[in-house]
């Protein structure tokens, strides 16, 4: 439990600390309050996940469909587990400077529904929300205003070489340590969903 509270108190004093340094020297420093307004629904998604882990029983977890579409995914294995999400949810918030609180948490909550669909191709399921995290950062790669489609391509690419990489990393740190499998498709189901949602959907213009 102490190592929760650190992790909750390093999650939030670096969301709300580190405050963008202005683009000029002419232009107004950012306020504080206008600081966690920008980066407020990833307050909001990462001290959900805290809670709910602080919260959370151990298994088995009920046989019910609506459990493993709306439950599970804020559910984690392993402090290791919760801690690499809400690092990523720390990071991404950058995204969520960019495009505004609404577009970030409708994209979080599509790929994180979507993802859930590969609890149903494992026995005893899969938790976690990496696959709204992957969804996030596919976002932030490819979520830009007039993107051309060769930029749109380009960006969806790198995207899956560093998603490869860091799938690779993540498998071969969880099996030398864990029991726990990492849930690729998932994650996949995460990517795929946000990549559709930003291509048919685009921003319009620039988010302030």
């Amino acid at each position: 439990m102490i190592l929760l509270f650190g992790v909750f108190l390093i999650f939030n004093l670096l969301l709300v600390l580190l405050k963008p340094e202005p683009e000029n020297l002419k232009a107004e420093p950012l306020s504080y309050s206008k600081h966690v307004l920008s980066v407020l629904g990833s307050l909001i998604v990462g001290n959900l996940v805290l809670a709910i882990f602080a919260l959370q029983v151990e298994e088995p977890f009920p046989d019910n469909i609506l459990f493993w579409f709306f439950i599970a995914p804020f559910l984690h294995g392993s402090l290791l587990h919760l801690i690499s999400n809400i690092g990523f949810i720390g990071i991404l918030s950058l995204y969520e400077k960019r495009v505004g609180i609404k577009r970030y948490l409708v994209i979080f909550i599509i790929s994180l529904l979507f993802s859930s669909l590969s609890s149903f191709l494992y026995e005893g399921g899969s938790i976690g929300i990496s696959g709204g995290v992957f969804g996030l950062g596919a976002a932030y790669f490819i979520d830009e205003v007039n993107y051309t489609k060769k930029s749109f391509i380009i960006n969806v690419l790198f995207f899956i070489f560093l998603v490869a990489i860091l799938s690779l990393e993540e498998h071969i740190r969880y099996s030398s340590h864990t029991n726990m499998q990492v849930d690729h498709f998932g994650h996949m189901l995460g990517a795929v969903a946000s990549i559709c949602f930003v291509k048919f959907f685009p921003i319009k213009q620039k988010v302030q």
